[in-house]
């Protein structure tokens, strides 16, 4: 800084004293420093309450109805492609799948003794064991 602005800065605070303080800063003499304004710097903070909002939205769904058993990802954790987010409570759904496969079962076997039935009753037919009226429904 040169001299003359220190002058300047020296004139400037002695004239802003006098008007603060009136007479009495020419009867009693007071020290006065100057500074630069940049050491006064004087760093302003402010804070609020905010919540960080994800401008990538996922949604995540479950093809089944089920209750949540436990949430192994929280928000903001990176989590890897196909990992397990969340474990469900799915017995219903597992007793409705078993009862659909033993059904399902149930219906095969029956296809497969209807089928035996039919085979066994062609051979019959070639054989000559059993009538053409009998196996159109009617009476021997």
């Amino acid at each position: 800084m040169n001299r003359k602005n220190i002058i300047s800065s020296a004139v400037g605070a002695i004239t802003i004293a006098f008007l603060a303080f009136g007479q009495d800063v020419i009867a009693e003499p007071k020290l006065i420093s100057a500074k630069m304004l940049s050491e006064l710097q004087i760093d302003i903070v402010y804070s609020a309450a905010a919540e960080a909002v994800s401008l990538q939205s996922t949604t995540i769904s479950a093809e089944i109805e089920a209750r949540v058993v436990d949430i192994r990802a929280q928000t903001a954790d990176e989590v890897p492609a196909d990992s397990t987010l969340v474990h469900l409570d799915c017995r219903d759904y597992e007793l409705q799948l078993k009862q659909a496969q033993a059904e399902a079962n149930a219906a095969r076997a029956q296809l497969k003794l209807a089928q035996q039935r039919l085979n066994r009753t062609i051979t019959l037919i070639d054989r000559k064991h059993v009538s053409q009226r009998r196996i159109q429904g009617g009476p021997d």
